[in-house]
């Protein structure tokens, strides 16, 4: 078993990160849309703030769409 690593390429599109980010925050209200426990809201919330995050660090800047469960791309 050869322990060198073959060199590569990964290149990621904008589109498909904001796809990726927009899949998981539509699980996320999903899976909590009928809760009324403030813990479940908290953790919503968190996980929104989570998935801007992770845009930011792909430098995409975003802000989260409450009426459309979205993310929106600001620029």
């Amino acid at each position: 078993m050869s322990t060198t690593r073959e060199p590569h390429c990964n290149i990621f599109l904008r589109e498909d990160i904001r796809n990726a980010l927009n899949a998981a925050a539509a699980t996320n209200a999903a899976a909590l849309r009928f809760t009324e426990d403030p813990r479940g809201r908290a953790y919503q919330e968190g996980f929104r703030d989570a998935l801007l995050a992770i845009a930011l660090a792909f430098g995409i800047q975003a802000s989260y769409s409450e009426t459309s469960q979205r993310l929106v791309i600001l620029g």
